[in-house]
């Protein structure tokens, strides 16, 4: 339509907003990435001008990101990728009504079902950390690189990302700090290490250049973000800590929800994680409070000593003990039934 607003055109002030609020180059590039769900969409029903899109048609679009599917495993995609998906769009049509290029944000007051965006966070407890970490085998090269990334992972509360970007002369081992460039929203911070990372990283660098990767990956190039999370989930695997939704953001996680559980200030574990709210920070107190729940019904004079909390986690360990337990009166059932067969059998014999 002539003089109408078109994707590619809107696509391009969109980027050109994202770039300007401070995002970095790869956050700028996943976001174009989940805004082409949007664009499909739009496409399909023949809508080539922005203006004309409604709120009727945003809500059709929450529809069918319920209905989406793999199509590579024909499996519903996963929540968290839906989010994605809406939280692109919504972004997307935010800025061209900032502008002026739309009258009205199609999207104002629409969610997506309470179940997507209230996914639980998958963390790791401190005991399942330190059994990832110990049980990692440094005595090669590669050993020595899988045990010096993830110990500094979970020492500073890095994203995948930044420890992808790190360079050697970002390592200062005599303060034991770190120099993270170009972060979430373009912005630079240090960070301290753990002498325990500091020790492995002694040992990794030793007289490479401070221009080179920090941690390398094939033909001694970078290491990617994928490569970062490909091989947690390798290792993860090999530990037998896997489960459904735990990725390597999970470490990040249990760095903030294990110095608060240990009394750190809100604020030191916002500016440690780059958080631009203390907002985002806050959702990690949730675990602790949970906890916190449990050792007052276990402690308070008038709560019962002995009161055992009855969780989700009780149950499934319960349900895992209870088929244990089927499995093993099944066997012994099969084995005295197979005796008794041979011992009819000796007896026709004799």
């Amino acid at each position: 339509m002539t003089g109408g607003l078109s994707l590619p055109r809107a696509r391009s002030i969109f980027e050109e907003a994202l770039s300007e609020a401070g995002y970095n180059k790869r956050t700028v590039t996943v976001k174009l990435v989940y805004l082409r769900e949007l664009y499909s969409y739009l496409e399909e029903r023949g809508i080539d001008d922005l203006r004309n899109v409604s709120r009727s048609t945003m809500v059709g679009f929450a529809r069918h990101l319920t209905e989406r599917v793999n199509t590579k495993t024909g499996e519903p995609i996963a929540p968290r990728t839906r989010l994605m998906y809406w939280s692109a769009a919504q972004a997307f049509f935010r800025v061209l009504c900032e502008r002026g290029l739309i009258l009205v944000h199609p999207m104002h007051g629409l969610t997506l079902a309470k179940e997507v965006l209230d996914r639980p966070r998958v963390t790791l407890t401190e005991g399942e950390v330190a059994r990832f970490l110990d049980g990692l085998d440094c005595s090669d090269a590669l050993g020595l690189r899988d045990r010096a990334l993830f110990e500094l992972i979970y020492s500073s509360g890095l994203r995948a990302g930044e420890a992808a970007s790190l360079l050697v002369g970002d390592v200062d081992l005599s303060g034991r700090l770190l120099r993270i460039r170009m972060s979430k929203f373009s912005k630079d911070r240090i960070v301290p290490i753990t002498e325990n990372a500091a020790s492995y990283l002694f040992d990794l660098i030793g007289s490479r250049p401070p221009d080179s990767p920090l941690f390398w990956g094939s033909a001694l190039s970078s290491l990617s973000r994928t490569g970062i999370s490909r091989r947690f989930k390798e290792l993860i695997h090999r530990a037998g800590l896997d489960r459904e939704g735990l990725s390597v953001h999970a470490l990040r996680h249990a760095c903030a929800t294990h110095l608060l559980a240990h009394g750190a200030d809100l604020r030191y574990v916002q500016e440690l994680l780059g958080h631009s709210s203390v907002q985002t920070t806050v959702r990690y107190t949730q675990e602790n409070i949970e906890n916190l729940r449990r050792r007052y019904l276990r402690a308070h004079p008038r709560e019962n000593e002995h009161r055992a909390v009855v969780d989700d986690s009780y149950r499934a360990n319960l349900a895992e003990l209870q088929e244990r337990l089927t499995q093993a009166a099944h066997k012994r059932a099969v084995v005295q039934a197979r005796k008794i067969r041979q011992s009819i059998t000796y007896r026709k014999e004799d």
